[in-house]
């Protein structure tokens, strides 16, 4: 790594880019209209062979405060952000994809927050995803406001490279990025940040996500490498419970149909058999979340169940509440599929409402009974016509969500911390200003 002095207060923005043209000076653009001015853009072109390179200097003709990197031959993503963190100057270094985009105040306020936290190396941001092949549909994903080095073991809670920034002093002590990863990066980026203290996700959107048509870096196959190369890495720091729950992700990347659930039953059978639950419930709360704007709902519940005191401040209870909220799921389940034979809409029921009560669970049990009053109200509303007609199981199936909602409410960890945004957010929030 070079050895440059930094600029105080300067913030360094390395921009890696590969062919695309197209999309770099609207991610360019996002970062000189921030409302913190002082500034650098490091774009680095990792041999690009389409109009990038000219692109690029036209960008720097026209903002002095864009600097180019070229390189002669393709390194990948980790290693143009390497090279760009090599030439930045700023005493902050922030990174952005070609194909992202900053809301204005993401630079003031992560600057804001690091400053006011000199322990802290690296800090993240909420986000919004702007989905261009659904008509522009956008949908924000929120975290906790603090995640640990244990936590981030489990799962990518911090996000993609585009919502960080840290102290460039950080970068000098620690490579940024393995080049040897073929995928999660970001997630190395992060567990490495949270050595010595938690990372912090600042709530709010303050990047945008863009999805479109065009390749975007990474694919199943470099998900399934990369994890695997984590899992060898930090092994030994995971719980058995953690291990297990990587195996099953793995599993989840081979393949398809009956052979892949074949696998992720045999990872599963290593482990706690509570970890199981965790995995089926995150699948299915994250689908449910889909259909509710909201597809971080998945990993924010995983987040609940592992965090410390977060669903319960013992295992063993957690494992307990899982087991029979697993239990209440599959009875519902099973009442929806005697009602589907019939040609009943009970099935729509289960899976509008049982999903988003069990994951309101996961916060506090002010959320849960809301949550399960919706939900009750719901399958009421829903069913009522099958009940005209006499339909057997309907007030079985009521009865039924009514108790997973129930339960939801009396398992719920009571300390709900008043002034929370989020599902998850701890009581202290860090501060943005």
């Amino acid at each position: 790594m070079g050895t440059e002095p930094s600029v105080n207060g300067l913030v360094s923005v390395v921009v890696p880019t590969r062919n695309r043209a197209q999309r770099l000076p609207g991610a360019v653009a996002s970062v000189l209209d921030q409302t913190y001015r002082h500034l650098e853009v490091v774009i680095v072109n990792d041999a690009s062979t389409d109009a990038t390179a000219e692109v690029i200097e036209d960008l720097a003709d026209r903002d002095e405060r864009i600097r180019v990197v070229h390189l002669p031959r393709r390194r990948g993503a980790p290693g143009a952000r390497n090279a760009g963190v090599v030439a930045a100057t700023g005493e902050f270094v922030a990174l952005l994809d070609d194909d992202d985009r900053w809301l204005p105040e993401k630079v003031e306020r992560q600057v804001a927050w690091l400053r006011a936290h000199p322990r802290e190396a690296a800090v993240s941001c909420g986000y919004e995803v702007v989905d261009e092949r659904a008509s522009g549909r956008t949908e924000v994903h929120d975290y906790p406001v603090s995640l640990s080095r244990s936590e981030l073991l489990w799962q990518n809670f911090a996000g993609s490279f585009s919502f960080a920034m840290c102290r460039r002093a950080f970068l000098w002590s620690r490579q940024p990025m393995d080049e040897r990863l073929p995928a999660c990066q970001d997630w190395d980026f992060w567990i490495r940040g949270a050595a010595d203290g938690a990372v912090a996700v600042l709530p709010g959107p303050l990047c945008r996500i863009v999805l479109h048509s065009e390749d975007r870096v990474g694919t199943a196959a470099a998900e399934h490498s990369g994890r695997l190369r984590l899992l060898e890495r930090y092994g030994e720091e995971m719980s058995a419970s953690c291990r297990a729950y990587h195996r099953a992700h793995l599993a989840l990347l081979e393949g398809t149909g009956a052979a892949r659930l074949g696998r992720v039953a045999r990872a599963l059978s290593g482990g706690p058999p509570w970890v199981a639950v965790l995995v089926w419930l995150e699948w299915l709360a994250t689908r449910l979340g889909r259909l509710r704007g909201d597809p971080a709902a998945g990993r924010r519940l995983v987040l609940g169940l592992v965090r410390p005191g977060g669903a319960s401040a013992s295992p063993r209870s957690r494992a307990g509440r899982m087991l029979w909220t697993g239990v209440a799921v599959l009875a519902t389940t099973l009442v929806a599929g005697v009602d589907a034979a019939r040609g009943s809409k009970d099935v729509l029921i289960c899976l509008l409402a049982v999903g988003p009560c069990l994951a309101a669970a996961m916060a506090g049990r002010r959320e849960a009974v809301g949550t399960g009053a919706w939900a009750v109200v719901l399958a009421v509303a829903l069913g009522f016509p099958d009940a005209i007609w006499g339909t057997a199981t309907y007030a079985a199936s009521v009865l039924t969500v009514g108790a997973v909602a129930a339960f939801a409410a009396w398992t719920a960890p009571a300390d709900r911390r008043p002034g929370a945004t989020s599902w998850l957010e701890p009581s202290r929030a860090p501060s943005s200003t």
